[in-house]
């Protein structure tokens, strides 16, 4: 019975410390595969930089690498549903959301801007 009172309890901190942080449908490590939205001329240069893209979510932190270049960030879910995610980068309150649509259980668009998205790939 003692066990079973320390088990609700450890429970019943962690929810309320939010222990299921992150998003289960953005976990893993996406692969920019290209974009979309853009201008006609823009087009390649678009779709050449969204290949250099991977974005690695792991629980509550995000590492966006791009061009080589890598950075990483905490995050928060501020909406979930069947077919979108939008998250809150950084610790900063007042951040621009950002906004992922699962296409598929492999493939999701980030909406960079207005119209302008990166269509990504899980990989496995």
């Amino acid at each position: 019975m003692r066990r079973l009172a320390i088990t609700v309890c450890v429970g019943l901190v962690l929810a309320a410390c939010g222990g299921n942080k992150g998003s289960k449908q953005l976990e893993g490590t996406w692969r920019g595969l290209g974009a979309d939205g853009v201008s006609a001329d823009a087009q390649g240069n678009a779709n050449q930089f969204a290949q250099t893209m991977q974005l690695e979510f792991k629980g509550d932190s995000l590492t966006v690498t791009a061009n080589g270049t890598k950075q990483q960030s905490p995050f928060r879910v501020l909406k979930e549903e069947k077919t979108m995610v939008q998250i809150l980068p950084g610790t900063d309150t007042e951040g621009q959301p950002e906004t992922f649509t699962m296409v598929d259980d492999s493939t999701m668009r980030w909406q960079v801007s207005g119209t302008s998205t990166i269509t990504f790939r899980k990989q496995n």
